[in-house]
């Protein structure tokens, strides 16, 4: 039997697939992988220099100083930061699959940062899309500001904390999926 039909053979459980597709298929997933801890990564390091520099600055601003800030700036800073997360959130799923289709020893870091960042984003309707909306449009008086920020933070480093464990496991995927293709 010629090299050709060897490869094309069907695997036990797997249906065969031509060479082309299999190597595309590789491509994508490497790609996809790769693109998720990028993205996850810089909404990560996004998430923490609002909890860490912004949000202890708005606890120190006059209230009012602070909803004028947030008026004109809060969608700007979340126009920046939700490209990165839904593009996190995207790959980190499409790597997923693609480590569950292989039959990868990444598929549990890989569903892991997929757990992670999804959460972020239900978050958004959770509770940052309610606050932040109240924030933008004036809905709130000066002295409600004060326990909505100490609020807003906790939400924040929830999702900072998230965000942070999304990389590290897709880091980690990333790691073992290597080990996998290293010959031995």
């Amino acid at each position: 039997m010629g090299r050709a039909r060897k490869r094309a053979r069907k695997k036990p459980g797997r249906p065969a697939r031509p060479r082309r597709e299999v190597r595309r298929s590789a491509t994508v997933s490497s790609f996809s992988r790769t693109v998720s801890v990028a993205c996850a990564g810089a909404f990560a390091g996004g998430c923490l220099v609002v909890s860490v520099v912004l949000v202890p600055t708005w606890r120190e601003m006059d209230p009012e100083a602070f909803l004028a800030w947030f008026q004109e700036n809060g969608p700007r800073l979340g126009l920046t930061l939700f490209p990165l997360e839904v593009a996190g959130a995207l790959f980190a799923v499409l790597a997923f699959f693609g480590a569950v289709r292989r039959g990868s020893n990444g598929r549990l870091p890989w569903g892991l940062s997929s757990l992670c960042i999804v959460a972020t984003l239900v978050l958004l309707p959770l509770y940052f899309a309610g606050a932040n909306a109240r924030m933008i449009e004036g809905n709130m008086g000066a002295r409600e500001v004060g326990a909505e920020l100490a609020s807003w933070q906790g939400w924040q480093w929830l999702r900072t904390a998230l965000a942070v464990l999304a990389v590290a496991f897709g880091g980690w995927g990333l790691g073992r999926e290597r080990a996998e293709r290293t010959p031995k």
